[in-house]
């Protein structure tokens, strides 16, 4: 709210929330952050956090790509699944098949498994390691690409994008003390809760 109070119908959601929102500060001011909560609203009022949280991990992506901060492996995997999402579309049916996906992320986790291998410690040859490597790849995927529902087994792909403008790009806010409180360090240990009356709150259950 406007006096930089934060209220919540229980501690679990509180506790779910301030990650997800300290985390988009690195990109978006407080207003955008609301807005990016309201975008993944759903028609009966409730917040979708797996949609909010796709969209926490590409802001991250981001964030660190432009920062030259990001694992050289993902990023490498950020443009080719653009360029991926490019030659799909360009293609007369503008589809690809489960199959052409499933082999996009095994080629990509076989060839990182293999550079990250030393020695006697051979990743590629571990099954489960190999099966946890393709689950993170399709994950980050999820979050950089849209993927429509398969239709007799192809789906159609569109890239993702941060449709919010960056708060370092915005006049005049970048030096604004009142965003500061965001990014203190002691920001989570200075939480006070306190506990309300469930009653009084039953016609708010789905507030923040």
């Amino acid at each position: 709210t406007d006096n930089m109070t934060m209220t919540v119908k229980n501690v679990e959601i509180f506790e779910k929330v301030v990650p997800l929102f300290v985390s988009m500060t690195k990109m978006f001011d407080v207003d955008d952050i609301k807005d990016i909560f309201h975008y993944c609203m759903d028609t009966s009022g409730n917040y979708n956090f797996s949609a909010i949280q796709r969209i926490r991990i590409l802001t991250n992506l981001v964030y660190n790509d432009k920062k030259n901060q990001l694992d050289i492996p993902i990023q490498k995997f950020m443009k080719d699944t653009a360029k991926l999402v490019k030659r799909i579309n360009k293609k007369k049916e503008k589809t690809i098949t489960k199959t052409e996906f499933e082999r996009f992320i095994d080629d990509h986790a076989e060839k990182y498994a293999k550079e990250s291998s030393k020695g006697a410690v051979k990743i590629y040859l571990s099954s489960l390691t190999m099966d946890r490597i393709k689950s993170s790849l399709t994950n980050i995927f999820k979050c950089l690409v849209s993927m429509g529902r398969p239709s007799k087994g192809a789906m159609t792909l569109k890239q993702n994008e941060l449709l919010w403008t960056e708060r370092e790009i915005k006049e005049g806010r970048a030096n604004d003390l009142s965003e500061r409180i965001y990014f203190l360090g002691e920001f989570l240990d200075s939480v006070s809760v306190e506990k309300t009356n469930p009653e009084s709150e039953e016609e708010d259950e789905n507030e923040l």
